[in-house]
Formats: C-alpha cells, structure tokens, sequence
C-alpha cells in the first residue's frame, strides 16, 4: 500500500508535522467497537496508531458480511467517503484494543490543499486501494484458474476469497524469478497444508502475511491434491479468520522490531541460556534458537533459515534472549 501515513509524517518538516498533530485527536476503542458504521455520515478521516480493525459490507439482508480485510498501524480509513461527499460505505470495527487520530472534515480539506505533498499522498493511497479493490473484486467473481501479481493484491483478501469459495485447490507463490516459494492447499475452503520458503504450518502463513510488499506473483488452481505431500508435523487447526486476523496483528509487531532483526544483520551467539527468563509465547523460539547456536557463532540469516518460526516469531525471541543477556548480536 505504498507509504504509511507515519512515514509521510516524518517527511515532513518539524513545523508541519506538529501542526497536523495538534489539528487532530487521539481517541481509543476497545475490541467490538464499531468506529464508523455503514451508511452514517463521512465527517471524518482516522489514522490507527496501534491495533487493528476490521472493514466488513453490511449486507441487503442486514447480516454483516466477514471481514473484507483488516487495517493495522499507520493505515488511514474514512478518507473517500469525505472526499467524495458520500456516506460511509463500510463498517470499521476494531477487533482488539485500538489507539487512533481523527481529522475532522474541514480539517482534511484544510490539509489536503495546505500541507505540501499531502494531496499527492492520498491520491497514491487511494490509487493502490482502488487496484486492490479491482483485483480482488475479479479475483472473488471467478475464484477458479486464475493468477495475479502480488503487489495488486492484498494476500489476506485473497485468503478470504478462496475459504469463502468453498473450493478445494493450491495457492501457489512464485518470486520475481518465477521459482515456487509457496503453496497453500484449501480443501473445501478450510486451509489444510502451508508452505513458504523454509517454513511449515501457521508459521508459513505468518511469514506470507508480514512480507505484504513482496515481489511476484499468485495463482490458484482447483486440485483436488496438493503438489507437495503433506506434512504431519505441522497441522493447521484453525480457521482462516483467525489465521488472517492474527496475520494483520503481526504486521504491526514486524514494523516494531529493530532493524538489525528485520533484515537478519550480523552474527548470534547464544551464552547462559535459561527458558525461564522470557515469555511463554516466544519458549519454542528461543529453545530452537538456543540449539542452533549451540556449537558456537552464527550468521542471524543462517539461524533463521534453520528455525522453524516466522521472522516475527524469531526477531521477538532475539530480543527477548538479548534483554535477558542470553544472546550477544555482533554486526
């Protein structure tokens, strides 16, 4: 989706990012709480600035759709419906605690012919949602054969689709080079089997969602087998919506990691390890970290290659080992 609202801030000049700031609000809303309703009016634009939400269509039959997508930090939502002066065409609804900024209208409008770049940003944003939306509006209207290039599409959308299709078949994720680095296989709309690049399982998953910006291409295909057998020890228990909610939740976590773990920089070294100083839900992380490490230094990249985590997985339990003295990061 190109630049985040954040990053446009920190572009600016410090006089213009303090004037936006203190011409908008903070507010809060607690999981369930529906932020904008369809059909109300459009008086103003947000930006989440922690948390997530939901966008989902009201339908006909007054029974609220499943979510077409969710939004994470530093996303902005309301803004068509003000600039075009109609009113709201979806509802919003944050699915866990959400921190967020309000620009009343008048304000937007103050900003958008005022504050220099800012009408070109929302344009942009607008523009990449619009691809979006095209795409996976054909995407969800054939849902047979059918491919794509990931930068037009948003993966969690996609993942909607095909559960919803019902449909048993593979979802197949190639790079730039063409080479397969991914495949998803749906029986029936229930995701049985997940691989990405050396990764299994959820964790599969997890990495597919956080790389959002990736290069390449999709395609899915109705089969009624995967191309790769399946692997037991990593079974997907749970549901799509779960699996893509979660996904969206770790985007967030992803963008908070340091840099150095993002991008795999330098080498690790594990000394004194103790499971017990960290968190429960980074125990598995840090045990395979801490054996991988076991007979001396590695590359951070090699380590997780070996691991079976997602990246997000695997920078949470470095820096938990590291807080604890547990883990020395040479650059």
């Amino acid at each position: 989706m190109g630049m985040s609202f954040q990053q446009f801030l920190d572009s600016l000049p410090e006089v213009n990012r303090e004037s936006i700031l203190s011409a908008s609000s903070q507010r809060w809303a607690q999981d369930g709480h529906a932020i904008i309703t369809q059909g109300d009016a459009s008086d103003a634009v947000f930006v989440i600035e922690d948390g997530v939400v939901s966008v989902s269509l009201e339908a006909p039959d007054e029974k609220i759709s499943r979510p077409l997508t969710y939004l994470g930090r530093g996303d902005i939502f309301g803004e068509l419906g003000v600039i075009i002066r109609v009113d709201r065409t979806a509802t919003v609804t944050a699915v866990c605690d959400v921190y967020y900024r309000v620009f009343k209208a008048s304000v937007f409008w103050d900003m958008m012919l005022n504050t220099p770049g800012f009408a070109a940003f929302i344009a942009s944003r607008l523009a990449s949602c619009v691809a979006h939306t095209t795409s996976n509006l054909a995407y969800n209207s054939l849902c047979t054969d059918l491919s794509g290039k990931l930068p037009q599409f948003d993966m969690i959308s996609v993942f909607y689709t095909v559960a919803g299709s019902g449909s048993t078949g593979e979802l197949k994720v190639l790079n730039d080079q063409k080479d397969t680095i991914g495949t998803f296989f749906f029986e029936q709309g229930r995701l049985r089997h997940a691989h990405f690049k050396h990764l299994r399982g959820v964790e599969a998953c997890r990495q597919l969602f956080i790389e959002y910006e990736i290069a390449g291409a999709f395609s899915y295909k109705r089969v009624e087998k995967p191309s790769n057998p399946a692997d037991e020890l990593y079974p997907i228990d749970s549901d799509v919506e779960d699996i893509v909610f979660e996904g969206a939740l770790l985007r967030d976590s992803f963008e908070l990691l340091p840099d150095v773990f993002k991008q795999l920089q330098g080498t690790l070294t594990v000394m004194n390890f103790d499971p017990a100083k960290g968190s429960s839900d980074s125990l598995e992380a840090r045990e395979r970290i801490a054996q991988i490490c076991s007979s001396g230094p590695l590359a951070a990249r090699e380590v997780w290659s070996r691991s079976a985590v997602s990246l997000v997985g695997f920078g949470k339990a470095c820096v938990e080992m590291q807080n604890h003295g547990q883990l020395d990061h040479t650059l």
